[in-house]
């Protein structure tokens, strides 16, 4: 599975560049929202890509560590890293999600359009309990994936429940409310589950994803 993604990002990555453009996605500006009311210092961006999200809470003064499995998106990271004038740390490592093993604990994991990646369900329970390993004693997650209600969705083929490839090369696995609360419960307390449509502009046109997210802490659901 591994070299399967990293094939498709770095092709994505080498033909395209900047695929979703310069500015941070909708959703991490209503996560930085909720940081402000919370202590938080250190954030982990899982799957950072080339980085817009990453720069994005550096430039809102968090210490950030992004990591991708794409050498090509993390290049691109690291030539727009030498444009950023923050004086907290940004780093980058390129590093597969379920092989990073950090030096440090961290406030906060975000990923962003990330977890639905994991659609084999084994992979992607052992990423949360890696994730949980990695955060502070009040440590939170903020996740976001394709939803069920996404006009992708049903799309191409079939491979499980609600797990399509609907793009070649590019196997989901799509979320509702319940099914993502249940997903993560097991390794994070579930404070807050909502929809959210994230506008995009890339491949031609302007048109949006429906995506469910999670705000998680650690702990567990009673």
């Amino acid at each position: 599975m591994i070299t399967k993604q990293k094939n498709y990002w770095n092709l994505r990555y080498t033909r395209e560049k900047c695929i979703w453009g310069e500015e941070p996605s909708g959703f991490s500006k209503i996560c930085e929202k909720d940081f402000q009311d919370k202590d938080f210092r250190d954030i982990l961006v899982v799957g950072c890509g080339y980085g817009r999200n990453a720069e994005y809470f550096n430039s809102k003064g968090y210490h950030v560590m992004g990591i991708d499995v794409s050498e090509e998106a993390i290049e691109l990271a690291r030539q727009r890293q030498k444009h950023v004038t923050s004086h907290c740390v940004l780093d980058y490592e390129i590093c597969a999600i379920e092989k990073f093993s950090p030096n440090k604990k961290f406030d906060v994991i975000y990923g962003f359009n990330i977890i639905h990646l994991f659609y084999d369900s084994k992979l992607r329970h052992n990423v949360y309990s890696k994730m949980k390993e990695w955060l502070n004693p009040q440590g939170y997650c903020y996740f976001c994936a394709m939803s069920t209600k996404d006009r992708s969705y049903g799309k191409g083929k079939c491979w499980g429940e609600d797990i399509y490839e609907s793009k070649p090369g590019r196997i989901i696995k799509y979320f509702g409310e319940i099914s993502l609360a249940s997903d993560l419960s097991r390794y994070f307390k579930v404070e807050k589950l909502f929809l959210h449509i994230e506008i995009e502009n890339h491949g031609g046109s302007e048109h949006e994803h429906d995506l469910v997210a999670a705000i998680c802490r650690t702990g567990r659901n009673e």
